[in-house]
């Protein structure tokens, strides 16, 4: 990361569980783990001096499955609020709206809307979020007039 700039590379299971090593488990009731490989970028960019804009990418690729991106964009007003979209390939968009109540202390809510078949069964889910970052002078891509 930088000041204005970030990236990422992660792989969740990189210690793959083996079912057919498992002792006493019959290897066709045991779901096996896949490893599942993410990288996300992102930047941040001063519009003026009330309005910062955040375009992000989440790239998730697992074996055996199609390849999906999550392309964000998110606008921070007055230092103070954050809004936002996303869309998820081939499955849904996202509305998201966050407050920065400290500069350790932010709280949000997203509500994602299906646009993949799964619309047929959900009409969407909610997603109340409360975060605090406890080194959040170096771990968090900021401007220099964010605080």
């Amino acid at each position: 990361y930088s000041e204005r700039t970030y990236a990422g590379i992660s792989v969740p299971h990189l210690l793959n569980y083996d079912p057919e090593t498992a002792l006493n488990v019959k290897i066709n009731d045991v779901a096996k783990l896949v490893r599942h490989y993410y990288f996300t970028t992102g930047t941040a960019i001063d519009l003026n001096d009330k309005l910062t804009i955040k375009p992000s990418t989440l790239l998730k690729y697992t074996p055996n499955t199609p390849i999906e991106f999550d392309f964000n964009i998110n606008l921070l007003i007055d230092k103070k609020l954050w809004v936002g979209g996303s869309y998820r390939t081939n499955d849904a968009a996202v509305a998201i709206i966050e407050i920065l109540a400290t500069k350790q202390l932010r709280v949000g809510y997203a509500y994602d809307f299906p646009i993949s078949q799964m619309r047929n069964y959900t009409s969407g889910s909610h997603e109340i979020m409360l975060a605090y970052d406890f080194g959040y002078d170096i771990l968090k891509i900021k401007s220099p007039r964010f605080f």
